[in-house]
């Protein structure tokens, strides 16, 4: 074979041309050259790689690790490992090479196991490894492998390197450790920017003061911070510091002061008789917000008074001139915006501007009057409009129009909704209300604790669906639905005929879809394969495919009992973030498609199981295995008689700490069941559910918690557990005293962790006063303020909490009885004097 110039990329010909060598137009093949040049190409191709490897093996070059570059770049690492076998010796930067390119691909497991599989060898890692490991680590989310990484940089000599520090303040902050992030001797402007992003202001201001040397970038960050956390004040007061410094500001500082400014005029406007309702004053802020990208404060409800406001005062070009705005900012709008632009359309007469905005709003955003028909008649009776001028007018759009007559003075449709606001029927709100159950969380909550909302290592359903670090599983979910199939003896075509049936059911479960899932064939693949893999994960973790003949493997890493040990864990808690639901109706069909009639109930109990609750019954179809968590999780038992949380009972006050009502008398027994709605208080004995704290307590209630407040007509009883028992722990003390009651099982082993917990969870929840448990508030507190309470708790505590103090108590007694007795025969004696 003659290798010639165009074996290569069109870039890495030329460059050979010019060291053309033999005369017949041939090249004298120098390997290092070939890798130096392929490398660089950004056309190469896995044949160019195969071609020039197959060249290098004669060479006796086949070590290079730039074949190995070459091979990862492309994604083969299946031939990139092959190759990595082959050297006798690999050296560090070959590994290097491998875990960059496995972290880089979105597989940061196989990065840890190839780091792992490197130490196994005795090779030393070096500055790279460990940057291309941390990364890997924060993708997983893994912070104890992220703080063992750590731990050996530090003992191996490459603490100092700069992106190692930035790596591992990235993962601690992504990990939610902000405390060991602190402790990092840091890249101090990541460090900063961590704080600010996770609203720890007064944090970042302390690194910032410590900061030994400041830059630019630094002030405008803190600025930056004070300004986007409402403290417009302290950012003014920074920015005259930075000046008396002689820091020279950029533009990233001179939009940080904007935002500042406008923050504070917006409060003030607020605060000053409602000026920011008016006309001129609003659209001033909304301009600035988009401007300077902090369009997040121009909601849409501000774009809406304003352009409603605009309508009703006779200006409707600026109301459409609005519209057009917020259409280009982005914003989209909602049934109300199409309402105030509508109404300034009609008033001012702007036939074919109202017709483009109706048929923008049907076409374009899916919004449809509450009675369309009759609307679009309306609008036709403004003068000198036919429906014929308004067909013409929207390039022959068709209007169904009724023969009955419409007078000429007859309003629009959007005018009369606008008077009709204050008289919606229940008939209307019921129709527009749509009722799904697979929510995408909002800011407000979200901000909470963003890691709680987002799978780890697998998605159901679209909302994650293609997020980098859930790819991996991809291919575990494709098996999982052949071996299905396989055992149902059905094939693809059949299980989505079935699914077809429902599938407008299974699209209006999720609160809003993307444009790509309204294909019907597309989102019943993706139902079906997650389905699929949901209902094997649940069998394996239920241990209902080791039955024998369900065809995998034995030594399979996901559906076998070395899955079920390590992998299984990571998925159950995937499974209970409300983002990451699937509706149980594919589930039911699945099973139905098995042969079993009873499919209902078959997969209710199959998920119970799963959630450890293997003796509750549920015959009615629920809609997500989050739903069937908290089900389970507010279990009704019989209850004793005892001051117990009614719907209609008041929420008083906030109780004290479990510590204080320990002192004032009150003892504190498990209750009987593990149900969160087991709480009662009994002459003196306030009875709670036993729970277990572990590393996923955090994300079941803060997605139960998120569920509850999201899905209409739920009720509120996890939430209000969660207030209740932040009520009554506020440090590591009272965590010690309700685990001493086996109340609490701390898998953390620190009670301070605990604590925090319980106080982390139940931040900015807001909850109505008729709680659940308003009647066990009320009764803990009338029995605290009884001072004989604590006055014989008092007691108890002092003379009856030890058998020692008991006898004390006693032999004082005795003394006290026998110098009674002592005193009354010496004055008996006295005055009784015996006779001689």
């Amino acid at each position: 074979m003659t290798w010639t110039c165009d074996t290569f990329p069109p870039q890495v010909g030329d460059k050979w041309n010019a060291s053309r060598a033999p005369a017949d137009g041939a090249l004298a093949f120098d390997p290092r050259e070939a890798l130096r040049l392929l490398s660089r190409s950004g056309s190469t191709t896995l044949g160019h790689a195969k071609l020039t490897h197959g060249r290098i093996l004669r060479s006796g070059l086949s070590h290079d690790p730039a074949l190995l570059r070459l091979y990862s770049s492309h994604c083969r690492f299946d031939l990139a490992a092959r190759l990595l076998a082959t050297f006798p010796d690999p050296p560090t930067i070959a590994w290097n090479l491998m875990i960059r390119a496995h972290t880089s691909a979105g597989a940061p497991l196989d990065a840890v196991l190839l780091y792992n599989r490197m130490l196994s060898r005795g090779l030393r890692p070096d500055k790279f490894t460990f940057s291309f490991v941390v990364k890997a680590c924060s993708m997983l989310l893994e912070v104890s492998k992220g703080k063992e990484v750590h731990a050996f940089a530090i003992k191996s000599g490459f603490w100092p390197d700069t992106f190692l520090q930035n790596a591992l303040i990235h993962l601690y902050f992504c990990c939610g450790d902000p405390v060991s992030g602190r402790k990092v001797v840091v890249s101090w402007t990541a460090l900063l920017s961590g704080l600010v992003a996770c609203g720890e202001v007064d944090s970042a201001r302390t690194v910032f003061d410590t900061m030994p040397i400041r830059n630019v970038v630094t002030w405008t960050a803190m600025i930056d911070g004070y300004a986007r956390n409402g403290r417009p004040d302290e950012a003014f007061r920074l920015f005259r510091r930075m000046q008396d410094d002689d820091v020279m500001p950029n533009e990233f500082t001179v939009v940080a002061l904007l935002i500042a400014v406008g923050r504070w005029v917006h409060e003030f406007a607020q605060k000053n008789g409602g000026l920011d309702k008016d006309v001129y004053v609003g659209t001033a802020l909304i301009d600035m917000y988009s401007k300077c990208g902090s369009l997040e404060d121009a909601s849409v409800a501000t774009w809406n008074s304003m352009i409603t406001s605009f309508g009703v005062h006779g200006r409707g070009k600026e109301a459409v001139a609005l519209f057009m705005e917020m259409e280009k900012a982005k914003v989209l709008p909602d049934g109300i915006t199409f309402v105030g632009v509508l109404s300034a359309c009609v008033r001012e007469c702007m036939v074919e501007e109202a017709c483009r905005f109706f048929g923008s709003m049907v076409e374009r955003y899916g919004i449809g009057p509450s009675q369309p028909s009759d609307g679009v008649l309306k609008l036709l009776g403004l003068p000198n409009t036919t429906p014929t001028s308004m067909a013409t007018r929207e390039n022959k759009r068709t209007v169904k129009i009724s023969d009955q007559p419409m007078a000429a003075e007859e309003r629009s449709w959007a005018v009369e909704i606008d008077d009709q606001h204050k008289n919606t029927g229940e008939s209307v709100e019921k129709q527009q209300s749509p009722k799904p159950s697979i929510y995408i969380v909002p800011p407000y909550i979200r901000n909470l604790n963003c890691r709680a909302y987002k799978p780890q290592i697998v998605s159901f359903g679209p909302y994650h669906h293609g997020d980098p670090n859930v790819m991996p599983m991809e291919g575990h979910k494709d098996r999982a639905r052949i071996h299905f199939l396989k055992r149902a003896n059905k094939s693809l075509k059949d299980v989505m005929t079935a699914m077809a049936e429902v599938v407008q059911q299974l699209r209006g479960a999720y609160q809003s879809l993307d444009e790509k899932w309204a294909e019907d064939e597309r989102f019943l693949h993706l139902m079906i394969l997650d389905g699929c893999f949901m209902l094997e994960i649940i069998r394996v973790a239920t241990k209902k495919l080791y039955d024998g003949g369900h065809g995998y493997e034995k030594y399979e890493p996901i559906f076998s009992d070395h899955g079920n040990l390590y992998t299984v864990p990571f998925i159950r808690r995937d499974m209970m973030m409300i983002e990451n639901q699937l509706p149980l109706l594919v589930l039911y069909k699945l099973v139905f498609l098995e042969g079993r009639c009873d499919c209902v109930k078959a997969v209710n109990k199959l998920v119970l199981e799963f959630w450890d609750k293997k003796t509750l019954t549920v015959e009615e179809a629920r809609p997500h295995l989050l739903d069937m968590l908290r089900l389970s999780r507010l279990v009704e038992q019989s209850s004793t008689d005892g001051s117990r949380g009614t719907e209609n009972s008041p929420i008083v006050s906030i109780i004290r700490s479990a510590s204080e009502l320990r002192e004032a008398g009150i003892r504190f027994k498990k209750s009987t069941s593990d149900s969160l709605l087991d709480i009662q208080f009994n002459q003196g004995v306030l009875s709670l559910p036993n729970l277990t704290v572990d590393d996923n307590t955090e994300y079941m209630f803060l997605n139960l918690m998120a569920f509850e407040c999201l899905n209409v007509g739920t009720g509120n009883e996890v939430t209000s557990y969660v207030v209740f028992m932040d009520s009554i722990i506020d440090s590591a003390k009272d965590v010690s005293l309700l685990q001493s009651k086996d109340i609490i099982q701390n898998a953390f082993g620190s009670d301070d962790a605990a604590a925090e917990l319980f106080n982390r969870l139940s931040k900015d929840v807001v909850i109505h006063p008729q709680g659940i448990h308003g009647v066990v508030y009320r009764a803990v507190k009338e029995y605290f303020g009884k001072r004989r309470n604590r006055w014989l708790a008092n007691l108890k505590h002092t003379h009856f909490s030890s058998p020692w103090s008991l006898l004390s108590l006693l032999a004082a007694i005795l003394l006290l009885v026998l110098t009674v007795l002592q005193t009354i025969y010496t004055l008996l004696q006295f005055y009784h004097p015996p006779s001689a």
